[in-house]
């Protein structure tokens, strides 16, 4: 009985040059089956219409969810890096940090991050999942 009433498919062709990894396809695919959600934050002031809250660079590191913590009023970032490299990327926030420290899925504290201003710089390795708790001034 599979397969049976209306389906709705979305393709899409990306051409790249070199391997798949190198190629941005990750990033490519969020952007097709994933369309950016957002919201204002009351108090915050007004953004630029080419503003980002967050930016990763590289692109080879793919932020998969920012939410409210839990049990705290931090920001939850949880990412991934999706080349197989390794390496040290910047997260850019549109906002100033005040504090920042990596956590792991139950958004307990493992070790304090390093942050300046509005970056907040760390190391990975290939494939690791990172998540962070930040918040802002």
């Amino acid at each position: 009985m599979a397969d049976q009433g209306f389906h709705q498919f979305t393709y899409s062709l990306y051409l790249h040059s070199g391997p798949v990894e190198e190629g941005g396809t990750a990033r490519a695919g969020y952007e097709l089956n994933v369309p950016l959600r957002h919201s204002s934050a009351a108090g915050r002031g007004d953004w630029e219409p080419d503003a980002s809250f967050l930016t990763p660079d590289p692109d080879n590191i793919i932020v998969e969810a920012v939410k409210k913590a839990e049990d705290s009023e931090e920001l939850i970032v949880r990412l991934y890096e999706s080349a197989g490299a390794r390496g040290e990327d910047i997260l850019n926030f549109g906002l100033e940090l005040a504090s920042a420290k990596e956590v792991n899925l139950l958004e307990e504290p493992i070790a304090e991050a390093k942050f300046a201003g509005k970056n907040l710089s760390f190391s990975y390795t290939p494939f690791e999942i990172k998540t962070f708790a930040v918040t802002f001034k």
